[in-house]
């Protein structure tokens, strides 16, 4: 079972993107490209594999998950850090039907091994709450396209996209 949440970092606090009103700070954009700082809350069969002590910017963590879910759809292994820490996570396809999902910390590795399909809709339907949320802000339309061509299995957009 994957569970997954957004958050958006607010003056030092974590506010869940479904909760979130009105309009992003200022300070999340650069010359209207956008820095969002924020978490990402992922467990896994009840591991927590990420939350909101690995913040960063969330924004581009996203954009990172859905490559790796793309190259795990295609049968083949991602990594890759998160934004702007050194932290790093990764996809280990271990065969045609399950993954080992990994977040490596100073302390150690948090991980769980989980169902292909189970992860690339759990995390395409996070990641689609989070940009949709998004695109009333800013400009998410290859972010997308990218879940609806992991929602519909459509293996040759996803290699188009790579």
């Amino acid at each position: 079972m994957i569970d997954v949440k957004s958050y958006l970092r607010i003056d030092d606090n974590f506010i869940e993107v479904t909760e979130f009103q009105g309009a992003l700070p200022s300070s999340f954009f650069d010359e209207g490209v956008p820095y969002i700082e924020g978490a990402i809350e992922l467990s896994i069969n009840g591991q927590l594999i990420m939350d909101k002590t690995m913040w960063d910017y969330v924004d581009q963590l996203w954009g990172y998950i859905l490559i790796g879910l793309a190259k795990v759809s295609l049968g083949k292994s991602f990594d890759s850090y998160f934004p702007d820490q050194a932290l790093k996570f990764e996809f280990t396809v271990l065969n045609k039907k399950m993954v080992k999902v990994s977040c490596f910390l100073d302390e150690g590795t948090l991980s769980q091994v989980v169902d292909i399909e189970s992860l690339v809709s759990g995390l395409s339907n996070g990641a689609e709450q989070f940009f949709c949320f998004l695109k009333a802000h800013a400009g998410v339309e290859d972010e997308l396209r990218i879940i609806t061509a992991l929602k519909d299995r459509d293996l040759e957009v996803l290699g188009t996209l790579l």
